[in-house]
């Protein structure tokens, strides 16, 4: 929901991450300032529900947020047997290896991130 709130696509589900895509397929000026508003009410989400959730003597979880941005070819990949609409290309791995990289609890953002929406 936070993502959709912020323009943003949910491109798939892998194990226990969400690979979430702003500025495509429609191009979107502010698709760096909305990923980082929607990681940030992420974080704000996940904590919420797990306060409420330890209050409750079960289970809380953090979430690991990773942010960069690049080109990428998204379009459908695939053949007859199975297609889809996605984003590949090394901008995406890079993402995924900030995720990676990021503590329990927090957004990592690339440099290219941080110049897009902190120094224009």
């Amino acid at each position: 929901e936070v993502i959709f709130r912020h323009d943003g696509t949910v491109d798939k589900f892998i194990g226990d991450a969400v690979l979430a895509v702003f500025g495509s397929p429609d191009p979107d000026p502010q698709q760096h300032q909305k990923a980082v508003r929607a990681a940030v009410a992420m974080q704000e989400a996940v904590r919420a529900t797990s306060q409420l959730r330890a209050a409750r003597s079960e289970v809380s979880c953090k979430v690991r947020i990773g942010l960069h941005c690049g080109e990428v070819f998204h379009g459908f990949v695939g053949g007859a047997d199975r297609l889809e609409f996605t984003v590949i290309g090394d901008a995406v791995n890079r993402a995924c290896r900030f995720c990676e990289a990021a503590g329990e609890g927090e957004i990592l953002i690339s440099q290219d991130v941080f110049q897009h929406v902190f120094t224009s």
